[in-house]
């Protein structure tokens, strides 16, 4: 057991040992440095300047360290810098040294970059620990910018350490086919720097290493300028796909489309492509497109049939599926495209002799149905015709026939006369036995007219005197195309020398119809009297009307010798049938009042026949009488001056 005394001795030795221990133990316990070395960029070409980049981690914080980098050009000649120096902060434990090759920081010229090969690098540690070759990596330099290209890439090609202006000739061939596919002769620049560009084409032979060799006529490298490349497929992009609508109808056609372009951005014009369509319902089909030089794309087109599915269709153009014909693939990840299919609407062409048409006359018409194509319906489809009245409720339905001879829908429609006259349509609907059905109209506008007709007039007997009963009659004829109607109605029949009257059309057959009217002369219409019939048109029959003209002449007269006073035998014949009348009356009277008296009371007579002398008509006969009196004397006075 340990004295009291002992133990304070312990504590004090622990108080003074542990703060020394504790200093110690972070050195020892610390991690050793890693270093990484990496050149930037890994290749690059003649003239170029590359960063090498020292990565230092597990650190000793608030540390001094120092380094001295390595460069071994391909001519075996080792470069070596000036110490690279880095202090670390208190808490830092990791740090980027860079050094660019070549530069100042080398000794000598600063390092050689004209040379192509491998440059080994590496770098060593001189403080606070002494570590040779801490870490190591390697670079190249070349002629061209890359090692690996792919068809229509621009091959860069630049050497230097040539004499300004000295004349340098850059050649690529293939190997081991020997093709020489560059041979530029050509001078450097001032700084001694030749540069060079060859644009590889897209069918550039895939199986050659391509050599480029850069050769001046003076100055002679050791390594000589010599490197190579490789080409691969070139990557084609398709950025988008597209359709020339966004709808179409059921026989049109689907014009896919886009451009393919190479690495160069340059576009294909020779290839093709397999563009899948995806129905409505998933199921899918392959259409080929191929290089358009109207539109510069590349084009696929499909028909849609009859019965194509209904709603919205997929273009696809999927990964690599287009070729240049080189071998030359896209794109790289696929692209598409919808469009939407709707049913076909028909052009339905309706075709009629003439526009105008009248009762009982044939309306004869042919039709035809395409589809947007053009593509003409057969007789396996469909089509109905109906004529409507313009603004009414009168309608007919008309059927169709179609003739395989013609390649025509044909239809009869014959108004009898139940339609009313006016304005109709004639719409001609056409259908197809697609599911669900592609349907198309057509309509032309028709007029409607009555029949026309005409109407004569006659009146009987030809020869009419004054005061004579007269027969006119009316003639209405249906003179127009188609089936003759029987004209009905009434016709008005308005003579010049009497009131106009109404006669009415009988019932019948044939094309004409008469009705007659009985007219009295009189005296004032002596001379030619117009006679017109107008006729007022019946539910098919339009209205006419015509006028004739009739001569109407005074009654005859009867010569007696050379006697100039002579009286017409119609006039003596009425004046002697009112005496007559007269007398037997008076006749009657005296024998009612005394039957012994008989004498006639030839006063009476006389004054009878005076008062008759003063009646209108009685007067029209004395100057008749006194006319043909006047004559009389005239033509006898005449007579005797002849020789």
């Amino acid at each position: 057991m340990l004295t009291r005394r002992a133990g304070k001795r312990i504590i004090i030795f622990l108080a003074v040992l542990l703060p020394a221990i504790a200093s110690v133990l972070p050195s020892a316990l610390a991690l050793p440095e890693v270093y990484r070395l990496a050149p930037f960029p890994f290749r690059s070409q003649e003239g170029a300047t590359v960063q090498l980049i020292l990565d230092v981690s597990s650190a000793a914080p608030s540390t001094a360290y120092q380094f001295v980098f390595g460069v071994q050009d391909p001519s075996t000649h080792v470069w070596i810098s000036v110490p690279q120096n880095y202090t670390t902060l208190p808490t830092q434990q990791e740090f980027i040294l860079i050094v660019s090759y070549p530069s100042s920081s080398f000794n000598a010229t600063g390092g050689v970059n004209s040379l192509v090969g491998v440059y080994p690098a590496s770098v060593s540690q001189t403080k606070p620990v002494p570590k040779n070759n801490v870490a190591s990596t390697f670079f190249r330099i070349g002629l061209t910018d890359n090692t690996v290209y792919q068809r229509t890439q621009t091959v860069s090609i630049k050497a230097t350490g040539y004499q300004a202006y000295e004349f340098v000739n850059v050649r690529i061939t293939t190997s081991p086919g020997s093709t020489v596919v560059l041979n530029n002769p050509d001078f450097a620049d001032g700084l001694g720097t030749i540069s060079d560009r060859w644009t590889i084409p897209p069918s550039a032979d895939l199986s050659q290493t391509y050599v480029v060799t850069a050769t001046g006529s003076t100055t002679s490298k050791s390594p000589a300028d010599v490197d190579t490349f490789t080409i691969t497929p070139a990557q084609m992009t398709v950025s988008s796909i597209s359709s020339n609508r966004g709808t179409y109808q059921r026989t049109e056609q689907v014009r896919i489309s886009f451009q393919a372009s190479y690495p160069s951005l340059a576009f294909a014009t020779t290839g093709s492509a397999n563009v899948t369509l995806i129905r409505p319902s998933s199921s899918a089909f392959n259409i080929t497109a191929s290089y358009d030089f109207v539109s510069h794309n590349f084009v696929a087109t499909y028909r849609l049939p009859m019965n194509a599915q209904i709603g919205v269709w997929t273009a696809r153009l999927n990964v690599n599926n287009f070729d240049d014909s080189y071998d030359n693939r896209g794109p790289a990840s696929q692209v598409s495209t919808t469009f939407t299919v709707q049913i076909a609407t028909l052009t339905v062409t309706t075709t009629l002799a003439k526009t105008t048409f009248v009762i009982n006359e044939r309306m004869p018409f042919n039709m035809t149905m395409t589809y947007p194509d053009g593509t003409a319906l057969g007789s396996s489809d469909q089509a109905t015709g109906r004529l409507s009245l313009s603004g009414g409720t009168y309608a007919a339905s008309i059927p169709l026939i179609y003739d395989t001879s013609t390649s025509q829908w044909e239809g009869l429609y014959i108004p009898t006369g139940n339609e009313p006259t006016g304005l109709w349509s004639l719409t001609v609907n056409g259908t197809d036995n697609s599911t669900p059905i592609n349907t198309g109209v057509s309509s032309n506008v028709i007029t409607l007219n009555k029949r026309d007709s005409t109407v004569t007039v006659s009146c009987n007997p030809s020869q009419i005197t004054v005061g004579q009963q007269v027969t006119c009659t009316a003639t209405v004829t249906d003179v127009d195309v188609g089936t003759a109607i029987t004209p009905t109605g009434q016709v008005t029949i308005s003579p010049a020398f009497d009131n106009p009257q109404l006669c009415d059309l009988p019932s019948g057959s044939g094309s004409s119809a008469s009705c007659s009217v009985i007219f009295v002369t009189r005296p004032q219409s002596q001379g030619t009297n117009s006679v017109t019939a107008s006729y007022g048109g019946d539910l098919h029959e339009a209205l006419s009307s015509t006028t004739a003209s009739v001569v109407i002449q005074q009654p005859q007269t009867t010569n007696s010798g050379d006697n100039p006073y002579t009286l017409p035998l119609f006039y003596f014949a009425i004046i002697a049938g009112i005496i007559a009348a007269i007398v037997a009356g008076f006749i009657a009277f005296r024998h009612k009042t005394t039957h012994t008296k008989l004498k006639i009371d030839l006063e009476a007579v006389k004054s009878e026949a005076g008062k008759i002398e003063n009646q209108a008509f009685f007067q029209s006969v004395k100057d008749q009488l006194s006319k043909d009196k006047d004559d009389a004397s005239s033509s006898k006075s005449g007579g005797g001056s002849g020789p």
